[in-house]
């Protein structure tokens, strides 16, 4: 069985999968993911997250995380990067091939290992506010696995004036090839040491930045025949 596979319904987990198979050189598919590749995309990734750069915008992604929380007390990049190496290995050695059913609300396929929070996934409550999660429970619940993709999403934003935008769409082909915009911008800026964090198409405003992916979208789609695709 496979650990991913295409469009698992979560907007969150299909934005860190698609990031996940375009981070990886072999550019494999959801279902062809394994352990190693998560460990190898752990690795990479991790200290990028901790640089400055990413740092502040990870604030407004995942509040109050380990690098935000950490960079308060001036630590040292390579001192955060292993902390937040520990954060996700432990997710990551918990993580199991997709099943039958499940309680996760990432994929619905696993049971939940963890209860999440905003600190782990964008747009959901504190645990101090009970009444924004289903029956005052204390976080949502998502398996290692889907709580781990999760956590790549920065690398498929869109940044626009500290405002970012994301991809869902009933479509694969046009929810990679957004993740493939913003992933390969970020490794080219990383292999010639700019500063990275996420992707920025260069606009100030981001209806603009928006126009100018949908554009993208759209002229790919035309161009490959690939009809009834929806955006969101």
């Amino acid at each position: 069985m496979a650990i991913y596979e295409k469009l698992m319904g979560n907007p969150f987990v299909d934005a860190g999968v698609s990031a996940i198979c375009e981070w990886l050189e072999r550019q494999p598919q959801p279902e062809e993911i394994t352990t190693e590749d998560l460990h190898e995309v752990v690795r990479e990734v991790a200290p990028m997250y901790c640089k400055p750069d990413y740092c502040t915008q990870i604030r407004f992604i995942f509040p109050n995380s380990t690098v935000t929380q950490h960079r308060k007390i001036q630590k040292g990049i390579e001192s955060l990067t292993e902390e937040l190496k520990l954060d996700w290995l432990q997710w990551l050695d918990k993580i199991i091939d997709l099943g039958g059913t499940g309680d996760c609300a990432g994929c619905g396929r696993r049971n939940v290992d963890f209860q999440l929070k905003k600190t782990e996934v964008p747009l959901s409550g504190s645990g101090a506010l009970r009444n924004f999660f289903p029956l005052f429970a204390d976080g949502v619940g998502y398996c290692a696995a889907c709580a781990l993709a999760v956590q790549f999403i920065p690398l498929s934003l869109v940044s626009s004036r500290g405002r970012f935008l994301m991809v869902h769409s009933n479509t694969w082909r046009v929810q990679r090839k957004w993740a493939r915009i913003c992933v390969s911008a970020i490794q080219s800026r990383a292999a010639r040491n700019e500063p990275t964090g996420c992707y920025n198409p260069g606009y100030n405003k981001p209806r603009n930045s928006l126009f100018y992916m949908t554009g993208r979208l759209i002229d790919d789609e035309e161009r490959l025949d690939v009809k009834y695709s929806s955006i969101a």
